[in-house]
């Protein structure tokens, strides 16, 4: 049974609450820093256990595995959405 679509759901009224917001500039700027420190950090971890790997003996198959899930896990999807923050200000509707 479908009681609500578009706008009327849950998700939709967030939507329209995140919509109005005028984006930090300075969170913006600083989540998408965070970002690309996290993506050189993950980048580096996996040059670092493809080599230990590598000069281990390990399976290469299992260690590209686990570098995939590794670099996989470090990518910020989700920054944008935790750092969105309502700090009063609004777009004006005209």
């Amino acid at each position: 049974m479908v009681y609500a679509t578009g706008t009327n759901t849950y998700f939709g009224k967030t939507a329209q609450l995140v919509k109005g917001l005028i984006p930090s500039v300075t969170v913006q700027k600083a989540s998408d820093e965070d970002g690309d420190y996290l993506i050189i950090l993950a980048v580096a971890l996996v040059v670092v256990i493809l080599t230990v790997a590598l000069l281990r003996g390990d399976k290469v198959l299992t260690t590209l595995e686990f570098c995939l899930v590794l670099l996989v896990a470090a990518i910020p999807v989700a920054m944008p959405t935790v750092l969105s923050v309502d700090d009063g200000r609004r777009r004006s509707a005209a």
